[in-house]
Order: structure tokens, then sequence, then C-alpha cells
């Protein structure tokens, strides 16, 4: 039992999906210290209230890690608005953590895949099936082409452009924002987008299930790098004012935090960091086990226009995780020069 914590402030972002995966969060922490209160802390990020603009125009997906990180960083006094946790979905969070954070824990994985969803599609579309109207489907369960027109497809990510462009070479593509219940009605509403493609992990944590769409494999469709996964941030001990606090809430963390999923994301962010880059550049990854072994699949374009170049690795013998994607960066990049 925890000797120095008795309530913890959560810093997340405001929207329906983020105080959902808070709610797992606190949900996850009250079943092994239910003597600990944990309090919901909206905070509102430039990402959330800028939505005139590309995200890559405003600083790429980490304006929606920035002001949760900046709110733990000041401490714990309530007054000043600090927190002791910034709880984050994985994919929003930079190559590199600003100087004195960390994070304390991962939950188990959710569905790291990708879901089309539109009117187009006639059902949720099982492996091998063709019943579509406009798309045929692969064994794999990816599209490959389209028959009755060019499609144009709701997405910002240049991640999900460059792949889904190569099965579909003629299809165009719309950038939409705002959150997923916003896009939901925006393709719903609108005649601009035939589809729209967002996480399938979002979906099932909000208990949405479209009456039409597929859900793209990974093989298909690699995500993007912490896809599915929910990540808690707090303060490395040498940082904090209260280091008995802080060893506490380290204490908390570790006991909520899922090994294999912290591993599959050590690799992933392995590969990025290797890259230079933040989760905004043209690059994909998945960590997975196989047969009891760490695997990573990747994808890399030298650029948005370019197309990407894919590859698998497994782990070595006394290869770190974060080493494995670093690997996996460096050949991604030696094939596709």
């Amino acid at each position: 039992m925890p000797l120095n914590v008795s309530k913890i402030r959560a810093a997340t972002r405001s929207s329906p999906l983020a105080l959902r995966q808070t709610q797992i969060v606190i949900d996850e922490i009250n079943q092994h210290f239910p003597e600990v209160e944990v309090e919901a802390v909206a905070i509102k990020t430039e990402g959330d209230e800028r939505l005139d603009a590309p995200i890559a125009e405003i600083g790429g997906k980490a304006v929606f890690a920035a002001a949760l990180e900046q709110a733990l960083l000041s401490g714990v006094d309530e007054k000043e608005g600090g927190v002791d946790i910034a709880i984050h979905s994985a994919k929003d969070l930079s190559a590199t953590l600003p100087e004195g954070i960390v994070i304390g824990a991962v939950l188990e994985r959710g569905d790291p895949k990708d879901i089309l969803i539109g009117d187009i599609l006639k059902g949720d579309v099982p492996v091998g099936d063709k019943d579509l109207k406009d798309l045929s489907v692969d064994k794999t369960n990816g599209i490959i082409k389209t028959n009755a027109k060019a499609l144009t497809i709701g997405t910002g990510s240049t991640r999900r452009r460059i792949q889904l462009a190569e099965l579909a070479p003629n299809t165009k593509f719309v950038e939409v924002r705002g959150n997923i219940e916003t896009r939901l009605r925006k393709l719903k509403e609108e005649d601009e987008m035939d589809a729209i493609l967002l996480a399938k992990a979002a979906l099932d944590r909000l208990g949405i299930v479209p009456e039409k769409s597929v859900v793209l494999d990974t093989d298909v469709m690699i995500p993007q790098v912490g896809q599915g996964t929910l990540a808690i941030e707090c303060l490395s001990e040498d940082v904090a004012l209260d280091k008995e606090r802080q060893k506490d809430i380290a204490e908390i963390l570790s006991a909520i935090n899922h090994p294999e999923t912290q591993m599959q994301l050590d690799a992933e962010r392995g590969f990025l960091k290797e890259l230079g880059g933040d989760c905004n550049i043209p690059a994909a990854a998945y960590a997975f086990f196989e047969g009891g072994t760490l695997k990573i699949k990747g994808m890399l374009a030298l650029n948005p226009e370019a197309a990407g170049k894919k590859a698998t690795l497994k782990i070595q013998p006394e290869e770190t995780a974060a080493e494995l994607g670093k690997r996996l960066a460096h050949h991604l990049r030696d094939i596709s020069k």
C-alpha cells in the first residue's frame, strides 16, 4: 500500500474518447489500490482547439500531448493546475519525451488496426469476402482496387494515405479533423467523402460499431507507432520535489503496467526515435509476438509523395526491444534509398 499517496490527479484531454480512456486507467488503478482516489483533470490542448489546419501545420500529433505534459511538469499544486500523471494515446507522444518525464506504465494494448467506414461498404467484411459495392478485397482483407469510381477518403494521416494509395491508386484524400463523433457526423452529413479511416481501438472504447466498415489487416495497413495503446506519463524521481511521493506513484503505475505491451511500445518508439522524427513523419511500425518471439513490421517513405517500403524483423539474442526498432529503421532507410 502506498504510504504517501491518497489522491492522484490525472491529466487528460477533454474529448469523449480521452475521458473514456482516462476512466479505463482510473478503474485499473482502483482495482489494485482501492484506497487511492484518482481525479481526472480535463485539459484543452492546441490540437483540440485548432481544427482549422492540418495537424502537420500546427506541430504534428505532439500538440495533443504538450499541454498535459506541461501540467505534469508544474508539479502537484492544484492552484497551478499541476497533476501527478498524464494519460495519452501512445500514438500522440513525441519520439523524445520532455526532460523529466517518463512513461510510467502502459495498459494492455487494444486493437491496433485501422478501420475504413462508409456507405460504399456492405457490412464488416470478413477475410476473403468480396461483398463490396465499389471495392475489391483480397485474402488478407486489404483493399486492392476500386471498381466503380475513384474514392474520396477522409484522413489527415500521411501514413494512411501512402499505404491506401498503393492499394487503391485512384483514391483521393481530404483532410478531416475533430473528435471521433465529429468525423463520423461529417461522413454522414456531408457529400465530400465516401469513407473515413479511423483507429479501431478508439471505436471499441467508445462502444461504436459502424454498420458499414472493413477492418484492415496490419499487413495491409501498418498502424501508427503506439496505436491502440494507452500510455501513462509521470515525473522521473530525480526531478520530483517530493521524492517519496513520486516513488509511490511509480509503484502504483508499475502495478498496472502490461509488460508485453511495454516491449511492443519500446520497439515501436525505438524505431521512431531512430528516424529522428515525431509521429507525423511518413512512417509506421507495429511490434507483435509470434510464437513467443518479438517481431516488428514497419513502413517508411522518404517523403509524403513517395511509395512506402515495408519490412519485418525479429528480435535477436541479447537485443533489446528498442534496439530491434532501431535496426528496423536502419534497414528501411537503407532499402528506401
